[in-house]
């Protein structure tokens, strides 16, 4: 068992699918569904300058949904969302950006039972991948990493992932072992930034390889999980394209990014479940076609999270969440995209378990710190959302 669970966190970690965006793997021949609506929002008390603009508050509306598949030996996810982020603006103006999001489809097959895997991933271009004017501008606020919500780059472009995954015991551990390659074709709000983006553009990201542990033992009457991976990126080209000006063409390549992570699942009396994260990114410094790093540009975030249900394993459940996180930043800007954030969060909600299905309707408040570097200000967020859980 303790080899299964660590394959399982290593799986999420090579193929870079979120741990929370895939439903858990059903019983052979059957099929799982997740959707999971929710509004998040932040305001702030003083007007937060983000280039040219001035930023009263920002909101979020994402309803993803998840299905996934096992045939004997081989689990299909398939993913997406629609997606919909509001900026509004000291003078009354708003920025949105809004629409469905690539399809992403995962693959994991069993070559060797429990034992050696084989991943595969493809990123189906269904959303808009090619932005403009206040479009740029929306995304490079609203998909800073300081604001905790889910990324809003609807579309990536197509892109590919395979790798492998290795377990084996030892001693009272389970080990997974993996690494994965990635064709990469997609932008992100921190990419664009660091280049200097605030025209149209196009972006052709280099390949990516992913190297990762995990490891799961049982303590007591719970378990603990560590994992611990890190993504190593090939160079980036980018194409600037302003109005009646002649292509610029740009190169630059990130530098590795490590992160860590712990998971404790304790075993405590009257909860259905007990969970504490910890978990630690650093994304170390750009380098530029001259081979100098970008100054200001390596950060770090830290999040720390407590999860529980209070109750039995059928019924209502009380579900409590706490969390704090604390977000270096980035100086190479100074806008949102790059701001440093020190914010904690409570949720509070039910857990309803009624045969095959589970619901878990939930409101959120949260406040932090937000500073771009030149000011900084309170930033009060709240929250809401339901998930809805369909597993035989």
């Amino acid at each position: 068992m303790t080899i299964f669970r660590a394959i399982g966190v290593l799986v999420l970690a090579v193929t870079g699918w979120a741990a929370g965006g895939a439903a858990q793997v059903p019983a052979s021949g059957s099929l799982a569904a997740v959707i999971a609506p929710s509004l998040s929002s932040w305001s702030f008390s003083e007007a937060v300058p983000s280039d040219s603009f001035q930023v009263r508050g920002v909101s979020h509306v994402s309803i993803p949904l998840s299905l996934t598949l096992r045939l004997n030996r081989v689990t299909v996810d398939v993913g997406g969302a629609h997606t919909s982020g509001r900026v509004e603006l000291e003078d009354g103006r708003s920025l949105t950006l809004a629409g469905l999001t690539d399809i992403r489809v995962r693959g994991v097959a069993e070559i060797v039972q429990d034992r050696l895997l084989l991943t595969a991933g493809l990123n189906l271009p269904t959303g808009a991948s090619r932005l403009a004017g206040d479009q740029v501008s929306a995304l490079g606020i609203l998909g800073g990493s300081s604001l905790g919500f889910s990324s809003l780059a609807l579309g990536n472009g197509f892109g590919v992932t395979a790798g492998l995954v290795y377990a084996f015991g030892f001693g009272p551990w389970g080990i997974a072992i993996g690494s994965s390659w990635e064709a990469r074709n997609q932008y992100t709000p921190l990419d664009l930034h660091i280049a200097g983006v605030r025209t149209p553009a196009d972006f052709d990201p280099g390949d990516a390889i992913r190297a990762s542990i995990g490891l799961d033992r049982l303590i007591g009457r719970g378990r603990m999980s560590v994992l611990l991976a890190g993504d190593f990126y090939g160079e980036n080209q980018l194409t600037l394209e302003p109005s009646g000006l002649a292509a610029q063409v740009s190169q630059y390549t990130p530098g590795p990014q490590y992160t860590g992570a712990v998971f404790l699942d304790l075993g405590v009396s009257g909860f259905r479940s007990f969970r504490v994260t910890l978990s630690d990114r650093y994304r170390s410094a750009f380098t530029g076609v001259d081979g100098t790093e970008a100054e200001g540009s390596s950060g770090n975030v830290m999040e720390g999270v407590l999860e529980v249900v209070r109750g039995g394993p059928r019924g209502a459940g009380l579900y409590l969440r706490a969390d704090a996180r604390l977000d270096s930043g980035l100086e190479v800007d100074n806008t949102i995209a790059t701001a440093a954030m020190s914010a904690a969060g409570v949720s509070i909600g039910l857990s309803l378990v009624r045969g095959t299905l589970t619901v878990l309707p939930f409101v959120r408040a949260q406040v932090g710190r937000l500073d771009v570097g030149t000011s900084s200000t309170t930033a009060t967020g709240y929250g809401a959302g339901i998930t809805l859980l369909a597993r035989p």
